[in-house]
């Protein structure tokens, strides 16, 4: 077995190898050679196996799994490999198949995070790419300095908004808005994932949901210092679809299980008023989209398992000092 770099980059591949094997080459051309990527395929019925070599490191599914098994195996099977080093130099990259790192990428995550050790989770812009054919048949992309996502910023009431869109930007100045990376590409250093309530979230026999999304709401939940590093950009092909609204529903739900799994009776009653006006709008939409329905009990009892796990593991998991306040404030926000 290859020994382990400082940082590790993870992605589960159900059925998508084609966009890794893109997003792999990319990183090939890092400047920096202290990576390592670990890659869970999770579609051993339907597709060919990949090779692992210096830099890979394949799990393998016997059988097809959901996919939060599927990060969860990862994320343990990566953490397991740094046992007894110094873990807040160690850093785990969350990738998207698909994403086009550009050279220096990983080498300025890097540079950040060991330079301010204080932040424990840095995220990029997204910018779109384009893709076109050269005369050998041959895929090539055209990288634009359009942006398709920057993060996700969170108003005072916790609602994922656009960081790019005008009507939204004007709050991004007050200090009552939170702020999470695109889940496309994000850096997080491994000791935010092995605390107390961390090593239950990610255990495999506990049914609470495990994905790239769900782990921006805990970690930011628990009190973790998230950035954007605009100058280590990263690329998403314009001919894969990028859903925003479909996204920030997504991140919503994220958040609000992840509220329910940090959830205080002080928080509670100091919001009851939306709370309470929150919930009959949510009944109301309940009522009027059937289609909804299934999506919407499955959503309701991801927070009824969160809020069960939290009354279970509060008192040895979260701190006084990360009880202050449940999300971090946006960092530099009055410079985007």
């Amino acid at each position: 077995m290859q020994s382990a770099t400082r940082l590790m980059t993870v992605a589960v591949l159900d059925g998508d190898e084609t966009l890794w094997q893109e997003t792999r080459s990319t990183l090939e051309g890092q400047t920096t050679e202290e990576w390592q990527s670990l890659v869970v395929q999770n579609t051993p019925d339907r597709s060919e196996a990949l090779e692992e070599d210096v830099k890979t490191v394949v799990l393998r599914q016997a059988k097809r799994q959901e996919l939060s098994l599927c990060w969860k195996r990862a994320i343990r099977f990566a953490l397991s490999r740094w046992e007894g080093q110094d873990l807040s130099k160690r850093y785990l990259v969350f990738v998207r198949p698909g994403v086009l790192f550009g050279q220096e990428a990983l080498k300025r995550f890097l540079e950040k995070l060991d330079r301010e050790p204080e932040i424990g989770m840095l995220g990029a812009t997204v910018c779109a790419a384009s893709q076109e054919q050269d005369s050998d048949e041959r895929r090539v992309y055209t990288f634009s300095p359009t942006i398709l996502s920057a993060g996700q910023a969170l108003n005072r009431f916790r609602r994922p908004i656009h960081l790019l869109q005008g009507r939204d930007r004007k709050e991004l100045v007050s200090p009552m808005v939170w702020f999470a990376p695109a889940p496309h590409a994000f850096i997080v250093r491994a000791a935010e994932l092995s605390t107390p309530e961390m090593a239950e979230w990610l255990d495999e026999r506990s049914i609470l949901p495990c994905s790239p999304e769900h782990l921006l709401a805990v970690l930011t939940a628990t009190g973790t210092l998230s950035e954007r590093l605009d100058d280590a950009a990263i690329w998403w092909p314009a001919s894969l679809s990028l859903d925003r609204g479909k996204s920030s529903l997504e991140m919503y739900r994220c958040f609000r299980i992840a509220e329910s799994a940090m959830d205080n009776g002080w928080w509670r009653l100091r919001h009851f008023p939306w709370l309470f006006i929150r919930m009959l709008y949510g009944w109301l939409l309940f009522i009027v989209s059937p289609k909804q329905w299934p999506q919407t009990l499955d959503y309701w009892k991801q927070r009824f398992v969160a809020y069960r796990w939290h009354y279970r593991f509060r008192a040895q998991s979260i701190g006084a000092s990360k009880r202050r306040s449940w999300f971090t404030p946006l960092v530099g926000a009055d410079k985007i």
